[in-house]
């Protein structure tokens, strides 16, 4: 068996802090204790703490204000594109393992998406999805074509009504785009993402949440086959 690498201890801080931001205790817009305080109440050093701050203000869970102190972000401002979130930095080694941090994310995102979607948002949804079919049929570029679905996917993050979760979208859009550039060109990949999605599009515009958990278990099973078959060609 692998042996799992050791969290250090910034790790375990910066797991403490965005547990509290996202069981709600912190909430957006306020503002943390100072290094000092958090020290004393976590059992480890100033410089630790400075250390985890800095890090999840990488990820946008956290606004460093110079002089003002530190404050939980809101989820309007975007996570940096050159950065990866600390909830990945250790665990995600291979496909394997980013295929099951989608599956876990993505899914709690579109089911949060489908309690929270109006009228409106099902017409902007329908509009993406067909979007995607049309570039498929346009043999739009594999790079224009993963830009529709990270806009599918980024919409149901806007809509949840989590900002964490969002925030968790947000992030697990950009770490997966090297993977998903590859994944598509895969045979197949395109006609299967398209299909999927509209199976799911379809449950959300006839509110069957039956429907759409079926629909996501059916979808990331069948992504899991490309998943492994891009994996055995490299």
């Amino acid at each position: 068996m692998e042996k799992q690498k050791k969290m250090t201890q910034s790790e375990k801080i910066m797991n403490q802090i965005a547990d509290r931001i996202v069981s709600g205790e912190l909430k957006p817009g306020e503002k943390l204790p100072n290094e000092r305080s958090l020290s004393l109440q976590l059992g480890v050093t100033r410089g630790q703490v400075r250390e985890a701050l800095r890090a999840l203000s990488l990820v946008g869970l956290v606004v460093i204000k110079p002089s003002d102190g530190t404050f939980v972000s809101d989820a309007e401002q975007p996570v940096p594109e050159n950065s990866l979130s600390w909830i990945f930095q250790r665990e995600l080694h291979d496909q394997e393992e980013l295929y099951h941090a989608r599956k876990l994310i993505e899914t709690d995102v579109v089911k949060l998406a489908f309690t929270h979607a109006t009228k409106e948002n099902l017409e902007k949804l329908e509009s993406i999805t067909q979007k995607m079919v049309d570039a498929a049929s346009e043999n739009k570029t594999v790079a224009e074509y993963n830009e529709l679905l990270e806009e599918f996917d980024s919409f149901m993050g806007r809509i949840c009504g989590s900002r964490i979760m969002e925030k968790l979208m947000q992030t697990i859009i950009l770490i997966r785009r090297e993977s998903a550039l590859n994944i598509l060109e895969v045979p197949g990949a395109i006609e299967n993402s398209i299909h999927y999605r509209q199976k799911i599009e379809r449950a959300f515009v006839e509110r069957d949440r039956k429907k759409l958990t079926y629909s996501l278990n059916e979808f990331y099973s069948k992504s899991k086959q490309y998943v492994d078959k891009m994996t055995k060609e490299k």
